[in-house]
């Protein structure tokens, strides 16, 4: 009897430990809120990798770029509700074009290698 963890099933894993590492990054106090452009550039990574990650966990692009972007607009809101951080509408952007950016590394990487593989499909 053999135990067979599916490539899926890790990456779905990973997304997880992903999005609680995200959170509590953008919700733990900070001494100096950073407005420079590095933080967007932060932004534009983590949400880059997420939307990856996802992608490959899920298969369901539109619904993973819709629960990212919400996510995203979630933790805004909530870092608008502490004393310590601040909602930004550039964040959001740099979010969203980080989504975008993953998808695309994601698709190109599914058409030219995961599509014929048989690990990958559904």
């Amino acid at each position: 009897m053999g135990f067979n963890i599916s490539p899926q099933f890790i990456s779905r894993i990973i997304l997880c430990l992903l999005l609680v590492m995200v959170m509590v990054l953008s919700l733990a106090p900070v001494s100096q809120p950073d407005f420079s452009p590095n933080d967007k550039v932060n932004h534009f990574i983590a949400y880059g990798t997420l939307s990856f990650v996802g992608f490959f966990a899920f298969q369901r692009w539109f619904w993973v770029a819709i629960g990212l972007f919400c996510y995203g607009v979630l933790i805004e809101c909530l870092q608008g509700m502490t004393e310590y951080r601040f909602a930004s509408g550039a964040d959001v952007v740099a979010n969203s074009l980080g989504i975008i950016i993953g998808a695309g590394v994601y698709a190109g990487l599914y058409f030219s290698v995961l599509k014929n593989n048989r690990l990958f499909r559904n």
